[in-house]
């Protein structure tokens, strides 16, 4: 049993074929698993794409998040989750599902963060890929963790409390990932680096310097948060 979770924003383009994508690599590994979109204040026909796929999927479903954010998103998928184990996906797939090991459901107590870095990445600007690890190398610094991608949309968690990861889930900007990391360390959650290919998608909605310095005040405001 696998939830996966993906946030969607104006995904009209791709958000299709990424749900059949999807749903055929469940069919192919024998895995079952729900799809939770989360329609964050799209603007385009992204929730009419979610209302289509009711009744053509078992077990797909979606829900809209008011509050602006790929964070805000990502919780509220998390916390409509039926299953303890969760794969988050961007809606583009520039990390695809089958990315995915199926012996990773044996695992209990632990988070999967893909890595770039470590994989390979395909058609990302340099400019990007330098702020990319910029950023990383700085989250390591003021937070020692071991995770060198903290950016990287795939990420996996199997853990037995996950109303407790979710109540320490605060940041709704791009920055969410530090604070998902942070609160998995919290929880003496395993953490665990995986090498992936990324595939940049050149419609992506990132502003390289807007989002990096909204980014780096959130870095400041979770030096000081507590997650106890």
């Amino acid at each position: 049993m696998l939830s996966i979770v993906i946030p969607a924003f104006n995904e009209e383009t791709i958000l299709q074929k990424t749900i059949d994508n999807i749903y055929s690599w469940s069919k192919t590994n024998l895995i079952e698993i729900e799809l939770i979109v989360i329609n964050n204040n799209s603007t385009d026909q992204t929730e009419t794409i979610c209302k289509n796929n009711l009744t053509k999927y078992k077990n797909f479903r979606y829900e809209n998040e008011e509050n602006k954010g790929k964070g805000f998103a990502v919780k509220k998928g998390i916390n409509n989750s039926s299953y303890n184990k969760i794969l988050i996906l961007d809606a583009d797939l520039s990390v695809s599902v089958d990315q995915f090991n199926p012996e990773w459901l044996g695992y209990k107590n632990i988070c999967i963060s893909g890595s770039r870095f470590k994989g390979k990445v395909i058609g990302t600007p340099a400019r990007r890929n330098l702020t990319g690890k910029g950023f990383s190398f700085l989250v390591k610094s003021l937070f020692n963790i071991s995770v060198d991608d903290t950016q990287c949309g795939f990420k996996y968690i199997s853990y037995n409390n996950i109303p407790l990861l979710v109540n320490k889930l605060t940041v709704g900007n791009f920055a969410y990932d530090v604070d998902f990391l942070l609160a998995v360390k919290s929880c003496n959650i395993e953490m665990v680096v995986k090498p992936v290919t990324y595939i940049h998608n050149i419609e992506s909605s990132v502003n390289i310097f807007k989002d990096s310095l909204k980014m780096f005040f959130t870095l400041i405001k979770l030096r000081t948060k507590n997650f106890n």
